[in-house]
C-alpha cells in the first residue's frame, strides 16, 4: 500500500518549517517496505542522507523479556546488533526511551551530554567501534511489552542535531508509524498462513483461531495475556468473548457470519479500564490458509481474530479509489466514513452539506456491493487492520 505526502511543502505537517522537503519518492518507498522488509535499509538510509547522518537502525523489541524481534539497518556494524541484543537491550538511552510515547522525536543529548555518555559501557561497546556519538530516536509503535523504534545516528563530525531535524522528521515519522502498524499485521496474517506458531507468540497484537461452532483452537501468547489481564477479550471454557456484553455480542455476530459463509469484520473492545482502546478483526480462513492450518492440527479452522490496541489507522482514501472505482470525493467520504464517523460529523469535517455526504454514500455503497453504511465501514475497517 502506497501513500503519498500531498502537496508537501516547506512547513506544516507535524513538524515546524522545513527548509527541505520530504521527497515523495522516500514516502512512498516507506509504505512499500511495509509490505516487502527488504526495503527498510534503503528507507533508513535515505532519511539518514536527508538529515545528514552517518546511518540508522529499525528494530523491533521487548526490552522486558530483553528479546529483539527483527533488525533492520542501514551502514552499521552488524556485531553492533549482537552485542546489543546480549547486553545492552537495557542501556543508558532505552531507560529514557522506554517510557516516551510513540512517536516522540528525542535527541541523544537531551537524555544524557555526550562527555556524559563517553564513560559508558554501551559508548565503549557499541558505539565507539562505529565511531558513532549522537542518535535521534523514535519510538514507532507500542503495545503491551512490544515496541518498535527508529534510529539515526551521527558521527562527531557531524554535528549535533538540531531543531531543523526535528522538523524534517515530523514529517516523516507519521509515515514510519502506519507503515509498522501495517507491516506487524501483515506479518501476523503471513505467520498464521504460515502455521508459524512460534512467531505468532512473539507478535504483541492477540491472535486466535476459532472452528465453525466458536470453539477455540489456538490463542497467541498475547491472546492469553489479555484474558489473564481481564479483557478486552475472554478466554472462556474453550470460546472467545468479550468482556463487555455488547461488545460481545458484536464480537459473536461477527463470528456466526463468518461461519455462515459471510464477512467477516471489525468489533471496537472496551479494555477493563473503560476506554474503547481495542479493536478485533474478524476474518473468514478459507481454502489454501485452512487446509495449511488442518495439516498442522488445527482441525476445521474457520476463523480468525486478530486483536490489535488502539484505533486502526486512518483509511487512505487512494486505497478506496483503487479497490472500490470511487471519485476522489467520494473516497474521502468513504475514509471518514471507515473510520466510524457520522454523516454530520463527515460533512463538518470535509466542509460539504449532509445531503451532499448522502448522495456520496448511495453512490459508495453501489460500487462496493453492500446495502448499508455500516457494513461499508466494517468491510473498510477490515482492509485497515489486516490485509487478508
Amino acid at each position: 500500500m502506497r501513500r503519498r505526502a500531498a502537496g508537501v511543502r516547506l512547513s506544516g505537517g507535524e513538524g515546524s518549517a522545513v527548509p527541505q522537503p520530504v521527497p515523495d519518492t522516500l514516502i512512498d518507498l516507506i509504505y512499500d517496505a511495509a509490505t516487502e522488509a527488504a526495503l527498510w535499509p534503503r528507507v533508513i538510509a535515505a532519511i539518514a542522507d536527508l538529515l545528514g547522518s552517518e546511518g540508522g537502525v529499525l528494530f523491533g523489541l521487548s526490552i522486558a523479556r530483553k528479546r529483539v524481534h527483527f533488525t533492520y539497518d542501514a551502514r552499521l556494524d552488524p556485531e553492533s546488533h549482537r552485542v546489543h541484543e546480549q547486553r545492552h537491550i537495557q542501556n543508558v538511552w532505552s531507560r529514557v526511551m522506554m517510557h516516551k510515547p510513540a512517536g516522540s522525536i528525542v535527541f541523544s543529548d537531551e537524555i544524557l551530554p555526550e562527555a556524559d555518555l563517553v564513560g559508558t559501557e554501551f559508548r565503549h561497546d557499541i558505539l565507539r567501534p562505529q565511531g558513532l556519538i549522537r542518535n535521534a530516536m523514535v519510538p514507532v509503535t507500542r503495545s503491551g511489552h512490544f515496541q518498535s523504534a527508529f534510529n539515526i545516528l551521527r558521527t562527531p563530525g557531524q554535528g549535533p542535531f538540531a531543531e531543523r531535524d526535528r522538523a524534517v522528521l515530523g514529517w516523516i515519522v507519521p509515515h514510519l508509524k502506519r507503515a509498522m502498524q501495517l507491516q506487524l499485521r501483515v506479518e501476523a496474517h503471513e505467520a498464521l498462513a504460515g502455521a508459524q506458531f512460534a512467531v505468532l507468540d512473539c507478535l504483541a497484537m492477540g491472535v486466535v483461531v476459532l472452528d465453525r461452532t466458536g470453539a477455540v483452537l489456538f490463542a497467541n501468547e498475547a491472546a492469553r495475556a489479555l484474558h489473564a489481564a481481564g479483557g478486552p477479550i475472554l478466554l472462556k471454557d474453550g470460546t472467545l468473548t468479550a468482556l463487555v456484553p455488547g461488545d460481545a455480542a458484536a464480537l459473536h455476530a461477527r463470528l456466526r457470519a463468518v461461519a455462515e459463509g459471510r464477512a467477516g469484520g471489525a468489533v471496537r473492545l472496551t479494555d477493563p479500564g473503560g476506554a474503547r482502546t481495542a479493536f478485533a478483526l474478524v476474518a473468514p480462513l478459507r481454502g489454501r490458509m485452512a487446509g495449511i492450518l488442518d495439516d498442522e492440527g488445527l482441525r476445521c479452522a474457520a476463523a480468525a481474530v486478530f486483536v490489535s490496541a488502539g484505533p486502526p489507522p486512518p483509511a487512505d482514501p487512494r486505497t478506496m479509489m483503487r479497490l472500490y472505482d470511487l471519485t476522489p470525493a467520494e473516497a474521502r467520504v468513504a475514509a471518514e466514513l471507515a473510520q466510524g464517523r457520522s454523516y454530520a460529523a463527515i460533512a463538518g469535517s470535509l466542509g460539504i452539506s449532509i445531503n451532499t455526504v448522502k448522495t456520496h454514500m448511495r453512490r459508495i455503497l453501489a460500487k462496493a456491493g453492500v446495502e448499508r453504511p455500516a457494513e461499508f465501514a466494517s468491510l473498510a475497517a477490515t482492509l485497515q487492520l489486516v490485509r487478508l
